[in-house]
C-alpha cells in the first residue's frame, strides 16, 4: 500500500470488470420483476433491501464497516481509514424505476466498492442513496434531499407509496430516522454543522468531493466510440402540469364548425412544444422538452374529449433559458387556447435549477485519465442525479459511462464491463492523485452572473460556463473555498420542496397509489391519470458495432481488457 496521494502503478490495474460485473449481475437479481420485462426495486422493499444488503455484505468481505443515516442512506468506510478523517464520496442509487435495466445507480455503487476492495486505505466513502428515481414516493433524490436538508419532514410524512405507507413510514424499517431528521432541522443554523452528527445532516467539512458514476443515457459516447466523459452541469429542471378544458359533447350529432374539441387543442399544443424545444436546443445545446403522459376525459369513442391534461418536462444547462421557456410554453399555449375556445390551466410542479458541478474535479479526472493512456470529453447531463443535491454543499463531478443506443429506464440498457471498469480506475486513480489536505477559509473572488455565459461569435448559440463558481441568473449563490478544490453552495440548486402546498393523490400503475405536493394558484398542479405500463419490452434497432477512438494520450495505456482483472 502507498500512502494517500501518491502514486501506485499497479493499483489502476488490479480493478477487475469480471467482479464488478458479478455485482451488477447479483444486484439485478433482486428484483420484483422477472428479468425479460425488465427490473424493478421501489425504495423500501424487500427486493431493494435484499440489493442493499448484498453492497453490504460485499463490502464487509473487504474488511469495511458502513453505517445508516437519519434519512436512510448507507455509508461505507474502510476501518484504516477511520470515521472522522476527511475523504472523498462516491456512490449512487440502487432503486429503479419499473422495468427498468440492470446498470442506472448500480454501476456508481458498485465501482466504490470495487475501489474498497482493491485500496482499502484510500479516503473513499462509499454511499448508497435511497430513492433517487423517484417512482415509488413520487419525488425523486429524497435520500440526498433528506440529507440535505433540502426536504422537509412534514414532506416525507406526506408523500405515499403504492400500499399508501408515507416516506417515513415505510422508511423507518431500513434505518430512516424521522425524530433525528426533525432534530437536525430544528438546530440552530449558526451551529451546523458542528452542532448536528454527520448521520443526521450532511457536514461539509468531512468530504473532499462528490465523484458520482453512471450511465450517460444518451448516445454521444457510444456512437462516438468514447467510453467516459467528465460531467461539468447538470441541467435544471421544471415540470408543469396543464389541463386544457372544451366541452364535450356527440361525435355524432355535432358538427365540425364550432367545437371545442379539447383533444384537438392539446395536440397542437404538444406540437408547439416540441417545436419550443428545438428552438431552445438549437440557442444553447441539451435543451429540451418532452410530454411524457397525457390523459382525455371522458375518453369514450362516440364522445367529443372535454378535458386533457398533459405534462411538460422542461430541461436546460441556464437558469435564464428556462425562465424563457416557462414564459414562451404560457404564452404560446394561451394563444392555441384563445384560438380554438378553449380554457387552459399551466401549473408548475416542480423547479430545479442547473447545477454547475466542480470544474477542478473535472480537470483532475481528465488528468488521472491521460495518465492511464485515456482522453476523457467534458458533457452535460441532461438527467438529473444525487450529484445535483450534494453539489450544493460538497465540491462535486460526475464520470459518464457509455451507454449502448443511449437506451436507459429499459431492460435493453447496457454498458460495456470494460467501460465501467475504467470509470473505476480513472476514479481510484484521481483519489490517489490528491492529497487530503485541510479545508482553507479563504473566499475565491466571484463572479458576476453575465460571466456564466457567452455567445458564439460564429453561430450564435449560448455556451454555458464551465466553471464551478459562475453565478446564475437570479440566483443568490454563495461561493466558498475549502481544500484542492473549494466548497462551492448554489442556493437556486435546491427542488422546490415544501409541505405548505395543497396535497391530492392520484393512482398509477405497477407502483401504485402516490402522494405528492402541488404549487398554489398560478403554480398549482393538475393531477392526471397515466397510462398503463408496457409489460412486454420494446423492440430496439441495435446500434450496431462500437468503434473506438483511438487513445490520444502518449502515456502507454494500463487499462485495457485484461489489465482489469486482478
Amino acid at each position: 500500500m502507498t500512502e494517500h496521494g501518491s502514486a501506485d502503478p499497479i493499483s489502476a490495474s488490479q480493478i477487475s470488470a469480471e467482479r464488478i460485473a458479478a455485482d451488477i449481475e447479483a444486484i439485478a437479481g433482486f428484483s420484483e420483476s422477472p428479468a425479460e420485462i425488465g427490473y424493478s426495486r421501489p425504495t423500501f422493499t424487500s427486493a431493494w433491501k435484499a440489493a442493499r444488503d448484498y453492497v453490504i455484505e460485499q463490502a464487509e468481505k473487504a474488511g469495511a464497516e458502513h453505517v445508516i443515516d437519519a434519512a436512510g442512506n448507507v455509508h461505507v468506510r474502510h476501518p484504516t481509514v477511520g470515521w472522522d478523517s476527511p475523504v472523498w464520496l462516491s456512490g449512487s442509487h440502487l432503486d429503479s424505476v419499473p422495468s427498468g435495466g440492470k446498470y442506472d445507480g448500480v454501476m456508481g455503487v458498485v465501482i466504490p466498492l470495487e475501489i474498497l476492495r482493491v485500496r482499502p486505505d484510500l479516503p473513499l466513502e462509499l454511499v448508497i442513496f435511497c430513492e433517487e428515481e423517484g417512482t415509488t414516493f413520487n419525488l425523486g433524490m429524497i435520500g440526498s434531499r433528506a440529507w440535505t436538508g433540502a426536504v422537509d419532514v412534514e414532506t416525507l410524512e406526506r408523500l405515499t407509496n403504492r400500499d399508501g405507507q408515507t416516506v417515513v413510514e415505510a422508511g423507518t424499517p431500513y434505518g430512516l430516522d424521522v425524530e433525528r431528521l426533525r432534530a437536525a432541522a430544528a438546530a440552530d443554523p449558526a451551529s451546523a454543522p458542528t452542532g448536528v452528527r454527520w448521520t443526521d445532516r450532511i457536514d461539509p467539512q468531512r468530504y473532499i468531493g462528490l465523484v458520482e458514476v453512471h450511465a450517460e443515457q444518451g448516445v454521444s459516447l457510444w456512437d462516438a466510440g468514447v467510453p467516459l466523459a467528465a460531467v461539468d452541469r447538470i441541467n435544471g429542471r421544471r415540470q408543469f402540469e396543464v389541463t386544457v378544458t372544451g366541452h364535450a359533447n356527440h361525435a355524432g350529432s355535432t358538427g365540425m364548425q364550432g367545437r371545442r374539441d379539447a383533444l384537438v387543442g392539446a395536440a397542437e399544443m404538444v406540437a408547439a412544444i416540441e417545436t419550443l424545444g428545438l428552438e431552445l436546443d438549437a440557442d444553447l445545446p441539451y435543451s429540451v422538452c418532452t410530454v411524457g403522459r397525457l390523459s382525455v376525459a371522458p375518453g369514450a369513442a362516440n364522445v367529443i374529449p372535454g378535458e386533457v391534461g398533459f405534462s411538460v418536462d422542461m430541461r436546460g444547462q441556464q437558469e435564464e433559458l428556462l425562465e424563457r421557456g416557462e414564459t414562451a410554453l404560457r404564452e404560446r399555449l394561451a394563444g392555441i387556447a384563445g384560438r380554438r375556445g378553449l380554457d387552459v390551466h399551466v401549473g408548475r410542479s416542480e423547479h430545479i435549477a442547473p447545477s454547475p458541478l466542480s470544474s477542478k474535479i473535472g480537470r483532475a479526472l481528465q488528468a488521472a485519465a491521460a495518465e492511464l493512456g485515456l482522453e476523457i470529453p467534458i458533457r452535460p447531463s441532461g438527467a438529473l442525479h444525487d450529484a445535483a443535491i450534494v453539489a450544493e454543499h460538497v465540491p462535486t463531478a460526475m464520470v459518464f459511462v457509455a451507454s449502448r443506443g443511449g437506451i436507459s429506464h429499459n431492460p435493453e440498457e447496457f454498458s460495456a464491463s470494460d467501460d465501467i471498469a475504467q470509470a473505476a480506475a480513472v476514479l481510484l486513480r484521481m483519489i490517489e492523485r490528491i492529497p487530503t489536505g485541510r479545508r482553507a477559509d479563504s473566499r475565491p473572488e466571484m463572479r458576476s452572473p453575465s460571466e456564466s455565459s457567452t455567445r458564439c461569435p460564429t453561430t450564435g448559440r449560448l455556451t454555458a460556463a464551465a466553471d464551478s463558481s459562475s453565478g446564475l441568473r437570479g440566483s443568490s449563490s454563495r461561493h466558498f473555498a475549502g481544500g484542492p478544490f473549494g466548497r462551492s453552495r448554489h442556493s437556486t440548486a435546491r427542488a422546490c420542496v415544501s409541505s405548505k402546498r395543497p396535497v391530492r393523490t392520484r393512482n398509477l400503475p405497477l407502483f401504485g397509489r402516490i402522494r405528492t405536493s402541488s404549487g398554489a394558484s398560478r403554480n398549482r398542479g393538475v393531477w392526471v391519470r397515466s397510462p398503463p405500463v408496457s409489460r412486454q419490452p420494446p423492440v430496439l434497432p441495435s446500434s450496431g458495432p462500437r468503434k473506438r477512438r483511438p487513445l490520444t494520450a502518449s502515456t502507454p495505456r494500463t487499462t485495457s481488457g485484461s489489465d482489469f482483472h486482478s
